[in-house]
């Protein structure tokens, strides 16, 4: 299927590549290579924090518990994913626009808002995903679905993973990807260390709640360091407050649930739709969203 893509893709760009005149430039090759190279070793980092928790899981329970493990762990994790797929979309989409944007008066301001509006689409996936769980647990057979505790915990781990997309603007138009990379290394350090310590006594909730930790460290460590070298005025509070009162929803969802299913849905419609009123009488987030007449 990837081969398949790939060669799609490059079907499609065959009229823009045969026009192009080859020229090589030692003084741009060499300014793409100090730029590109520590994205190349963040990129591998990023690659590591995915995949190393069910590597590790597997080794640290060890035998066929240790399997057995890794693949209830994945199943749960395989929901939890669906906000992945949102994140990846949206860096395909995010990033020209945030390059477009770099040098313009208001650029930082933009990035600001962006982020505001994107925390919030986030959360109400985040809320979708784990309000209607009982509709999304069909994906996977009823003899896995006990790792569908991992399915909030990896959803928000993704959800600062997108925020540290968004973040990751001020290295890369101030052309200090290095950083970029050192950060993505410590979110790959913190990975190993939160599997090591907990995964042996916890098992694969631990190996969840790493995920939430990398990103967690990754996005704290890209906004203090950012605020130094490219500071960006980002409303802090209100996307704590968002995040905040999303985690308190699914909660109280929790704590009301009932045998009926037909109730479940109708309660969390409503928690659903008060995080709804919520965010349109904050930032009149839907309102926003209607083109206006010229």
């Amino acid at each position: 299927a990837n081969l398949a893509g790939s060669v799609v893709t490059l079907i499609c760009l065959l009229p823009y590549i045969v026009k192009i005149k080859p020229v090589f430039d030692r003084k741009l090759f060499s300014k793409m290579l100090a730029y590109s190279w520590p994205l190349l070793i963040g990129g591998m980092a990023g690659s590591l924090n995915e995949v190393l928790d069910k590597i590790l899981l597997r080794r640290l329970i060890g035998g066929a518990e240790g399997l057995s493990t890794v693949g209830l762990y994945g199943a749960g994790f395989k929901v939890g994913v669906l906000m992945s797929l949102f994140i990846q979309m949206y860096r395909f989409a995010a990033e020209p626009f945030f390059f477009e944007k770099a040098g313009k008066h208001d650029a930082k301001e933009t990035y600001a808002v962006t982020m505001k509006y994107f925390v919030i689409t986030g959360l109400i996936l985040f809320l979708v995903i784990n309000l209607y769980i009982e509709a999304l647990q069909v994906i996977i057979g009823p003899v896995f679905r006990e790792s569908l505790t991992v399915v909030p915990i990896i959803s928000m781990a993704y959800l600062l993973l997108g925020i540290f997309i968004n973040q990751s603007i001020w290295y890369k138009v101030d052309d200090k990807t290095i950083y970029g990379a050192w950060i993505t290394i410590i979110g790959a350090v913190v990975t190993v260390a939160v599997n090591l310590l907990f995964v042996p006594k916890f098992g694969y909730i631990a190996a969840a709640w790493a995920h939430v930790a990398c990103y967690l460290t990754m996005v704290l460590v890209s906004y203090f360091v950012g605020l130094r070298y490219y500071p960006i005025k980002y409303e802090v509070n209100k996307l704590l407050t968002y995040i905040a009162a999303a985690i308190l929803i699914i909660i109280v969802s929790r704590l009301m649930e009932t045998e009926s299913t037909l109730i479940n849905i109708l309660v969390d419609t409503i928690l659903l739709g008060a995080f709804f009123v919520f965010a349109e009488k904050r930032d009149r987030f839907f309102s926003s969203l209607i083109p206006r007449k010229a």
